[in-house]
């Protein structure tokens, strides 16, 4: 039970992570302009 409790915590704070991660390369060009 606890290391599921785990696991979906860390799954919810690890897929945001992942889109700014992925999200920042692309925006930083547009960002500079």
């Amino acid at each position: 039970s606890g290391d599921s409790a785990i696991e979906a915590y860390w799954k919810s704070v690890a897929w945001p992570a992942q889109g700014l991660f992925i999200g920042e390369p692309l925006a930083a060009p547009y960002r500079r302009r």
